[in-house]
């Protein structure tokens, strides 16, 4: 597209987890998988304060499910100071390592929403950007990372392709350029969004067909031919 390309992944705080898997690696480290509703797994790999058998971990993962299935990783985390030991438990000790495991999960990073960009220097070519102040006004937004963020999960809703144009839709330093966006993921909830940012003389045709394409190649990928 010769454009800017911008992707909403979802972070883990949003969801809800009925499954949760630990798989032992190397010395300490530990690979949890949290799995929500829709069967979709999202991992991370835990530096865990010593090492465990994959025993221990399964009886970990069990035990986890049982008292937090159905909390989002947020809910989890908010919950911990104030869960006392469960007595139900037949193994306090075990059970005071998953809660460990749980305390040690990396917070902001895995947690919220994510955005990527990729593509900027393609806008170097084009006639806009001949002017230093618009592009220096291109950089500062795109490095307002919490900002696309909230950007790109108001184009959450409603689904389907957007065309967002100048500062009233998108930000102040944006007031030259539009964005072209589409969901992914499930039609009845999509799992994050993506699009395409240009000058406001783009082409929408193009750019709403390579993004028609993306967000449907990501849906299919992530849900499956069925959705």
């Amino acid at each position: 597209s010769h454009q800017v390309g911008v992707v909403l992944s979802p972070g883990l705080r949003q969801s809800t987890f009925p499954r949760i898997e630990l798989h032992r690696l190397e010395g300490s480290r530990v690979l949890a998988i949290f799995v929500d509703p829709r069967g979709l797994p999202q991992g991370r790999i835990l530096a865990a304060r010593r090492a465990h058998s994959q025993a221990d971990l399964d009886r970990m993962g069990a035990a986890l499910e049982r008292r937090f299935a159905g909390m989002t990783l947020g809910e989890m985390r908010k919950r911990l100071p104030h869960d006392p030991p469960a007595r139900e438990e037949p193994d306090p000790l075990l059970w005071q390592q998953a809660l460990g495991l749980l305390e040690d999960f990396p917070g902001q990073a895995g947690g919220e929403d994510a955005v990527f960009v990729e593509g900027t220097e393609d806008l170097l070519n084009e006639p806009e950007f001949a002017d230093v102040e618009r592009l220096r006004s291109l950089f500062r937004a795109l490095q307002r990372r919490k900002a696309l963020v909230e950007i790109l999960q108001r184009c959450m809703a409603p689904v389907g392709v957007q065309v967002h144009i100048g500062s009233e839709t998108l930000a102040p330093d944006l007031s030259e350029f539009a964005l072209v966006t589409s969901t992914y993921g499930p039609c009845d909830c999509p799992l994050g969004s993506l699009g395409i940012l240009g000058p406001i003389r783009m082409e929408y045709d193009r750019a709403i067909a390579v993004v028609e394409y993306v967000s449907g190649y990501f849906s299919r990928l992530l849900t499956g031919p069925a959705h």
